[in-house]
């Protein structure tokens, strides 16, 4: 138990959070910027610049000037958060993970120093204009509602930059750089990871922006960001329509538009309907319905239908860093199947042929991990359904309906192989309409000593789904 407690509490420590990423980036400038900057001896790059450190209480790097070496200390902050309060909740080993963080450094934050001021010697400063490339911007993911409208927005922008003589990359050339670290059209990564991007990329500037909705049409507002210094520049605002009808009416929701279908799948699975029923001694009781084949033509269309799904598969880049997802997921589900009360205990008359169709649909929470195009999900969805259900009864026919609010669980991988068509595996579970069934089976498989606990149908299948959002084209 004890082994078990440490492990668990090393998972929440600092040093495991970092997953091996000792070391940060921190911001170096001199004035005059342009002196060499070494680290361990080693020359990396001139001021200003991002040098990487290890996480320590406190380090020192040097910088090359006419006076020679000139040491700069490079202070920490202690991670309260992450070290301290991350560690805190395992009360009595808090401590084990205290020490560890201390001896391994993750418990601190290098801080960027002050300017440094400097002398340079002639020769320095010709080798810093040499080597200056003079200004180079990039566009950052426009932050949107929809991917759509963030790429739309990035090549809008693009085009007034280059129309304003600012020397710009193109915004598709360099935005595999930015969502492989994280940064994307819903979401900015942390200081450090952007510091990455930045040296990744070796752009002077990065114009990072917003989307809004204006009637029918959106508004760009982005800033150019020096990333030598962090300064800000002048803002800009860009604006454009969507030039197709499809996103003139969905896209134009903005975030609304994650509620509606988006995709069409079909699935092949297995539906399993089974209840159970405890008494009052506690024993339990489970009886399952077998599936039947239909044997007429609408029965053959019925199956089909229910295997026609619609949902909202939301976009899935090729290169995405992982990462958790929370988000908000609608669901729509039809099925009409035949089944079989089967029991080999049960009065043969009562293992009739059930037809039960089921309609519904609802919205809510979903949790998932998301790695380029790669998904594993578990979402927890309030659902409301229509019930009808039908049995012989004597010489004719019997049915009962119902609407309830249930719930709908379901378990899933998906894989996006292209824009347009993914494939999943999943386990779904669906909570019937208990009421219902009691209704159905009144007397049949229950007496006055039995309490029924619970009506599940399972279904666990595989799908293949064609997503029908096309690019936003766009005019000015």
């Amino acid at each position: 138990m004890l082994a078990l407690s440490i492990a668990f509490l090393l998972a929440g420590c600092a040093t495991v959070q970092d997953f091996g990423g000792h070391r940060v980036l921190v911001r170096v400038t001199s004035d005059p910027p342009g002196a060499p900057i070494l680290v361990q001896g080693t020359q990396e790059g001139r001021t200003p610049a991002y040098v990487e450190v290890r996480r320590a209480s406190s380090n020192s790097i040097s910088l090359l000037t006419a006076d020679g070496p000139k040491d700069v200390q490079i202070d920490s902050k202690y991670r309260w958060s992450t070290s301290f309060f991350g560690n805190l909740v395992f009360l009595t080993y808090a401590p084990i993970g205290w020490i560890v963080d201390l001896i391994s450094g993750a418990a601190w934050d290098p801080e960027d120093p002050p300017t440094v001021l400097v002398r340079l010697t002639p020769e320095e400063i010709q080798a810093a204009k040499a080597e200056d490339r003079g200004r180079m911007a990039v566009i950052a993911p426009p932050q949107a509602a929809t991917l759509p409208v963030s790429d739309a927005a990035g090549e809008a922008l693009e085009e007034y930059l280059k129309r304003e003589q600012v020397p710009i990359e193109s915004f598709r050339s360099t935005l595999p750089s930015f969502i492989s670290n994280g940064y994307d059209f819903d979401g900015r990564p942390d200081e450090q990871k952007l510091r990455s991007i930045y040296r990744l990329i070796g752009a002077t500037h990065v114009y990072e922006s917003t989307v809004d909705q204006m009637g029918d049409q959106w508004r760009v507002r982005a800033t150019p960001v020096e990333v030598r210094s962090g300064i800000n520049g002048e803002p800009v605002e860009v604006t454009f329509k969507a030039d197709n009808s499809y996103f003139e009416t969905l896209a134009s929701l903005g975030w609304w538009s994650r509620v509606f279908p988006n995709a069409i799948g079909f699935e092949f699975a297995n539906e399993y309907l089974a209840f159970t029923e405890r008494d009052t001694h506690g024993n339990e009781k489970t009886y399952d319905f077998s599936a039947v084949d239909g044997t007429t033509f609408w029965d053959n269309v019925a199956q089909i239908l229910s295997s026609v799904s619609l949902s909202n598969i939301p976009p899935r880049r090729e290169g995405s860093s992982g990462r958790w997802r929370l988000q908000f997921v609608p669901s729509f589900y039809f099925s009409r199947k035949k089944f079989r009360l089967s029991g080999e205990d049960l009065d043969p008359s009562i293992r009739v042929v059930y037809q039960r169709t089921l309609l519904g649909g609802g919205y809510g929470p979903e949790v998932g991990w998301q790695k380029s195009r790669h998904y594993i999900y578990l979402n927890l969805i309030p659902v409301f359904t229509w019930t009808e259900i039908k049995w012989p009864s004597g010489p004719g026919e019997r049915s009962e309906t119902a609407t309830s609010l249930t719930y709908q669980s379901e378990l899933g991988y998906s894989f996006q192989f292209t824009d347009e068509w993914s494939i999943s595996v999943f386990s779904t579970t669906i909570t019937e309409n208990e009421s219902l069934w009691r209704k159905v089976l009144p007397s049949q498989v229950q007496d006055a000593q039995v309490l029924r606990s619970g009506m599940n149908l399972s279904i666990v299948g595989l799908s293949v789904a064609y997503r029908w959002e096309p690019p936003l084209t766009w005019r000015r």
